[in-house]
């Protein structure tokens, strides 16, 4: 289990990410027959993209229950779209399985929502606890003092560091 750091920090994001929200909501949970398919179907797909070193694929946390969520990870939305759009992906049968199975009724809902991080305008600020973004790939985690006097002496606008100077 990762540790828990018992200071104020921050993470520095220098590129581009998109943060992926997914989650699954089981409406009539007597009919696992629909939703046991779609639950089994993101453990495969997260097997898959974490496999791979070329999708674009950088990370995930998930929390079960109803809703099941996962936080994902990506590169950039391009590689995103593409892995979604990819035929030869575990998304495509997936996805074909659901809308035939699913789609047209309410025993089982699926949702999600890319959020495309801007470097220059990311916080990401967490105290005594373990930060979620600063444990994706390719971000660094900055004491806060530190991250503050960097703010003091260089501006609030620093290129690629997220900092909230509180």
């Amino acid at each position: 289990m990762p540790q828990i750091c018992n200071a104020r920090m921050t993470a520095q994001i220098d590129d581009e990410v998109v943060v992926f929200l997914i989650g699954m909501r089981i409406n009539r949970m007597w009919k696992f027959h629909k939703w046991l398919p779609v639950a089994r179907a993101m453990p495969r797909m997260l097997r898959e993209l974490s496999a791979s070193r070329d999708s674009g694929f950088l990370g995930f946390h998930q929390w079960f229950g109803n809703p099941t969520i996962a936080v994902q990870y990506w590169r950039s939305f391009e590689h995103l779209e593409r892995y979604a759009k990819d035929p030869g992906s575990s998304h495509r049968p997936a996805w074909a399985a659901f809308n035939r199975a699913v789609a047209s009724n309410a025993d089982v809902g699926i949702w999600h929502e890319p959020i495309v991080s801007d470097p220059a305008i990311s916080n990401a600020s967490t105290t005594t606890c373990r930060s979620l973004v600063s444990r994706a790939p390719r971000t660094r985690c900055l004491r806060k003092d530190t991250a503050n006097q960097l703010v003091r002496e260089c501006g609030p606008s620093l290129s690629g560091l997220a900092v909230n100077a509180a």
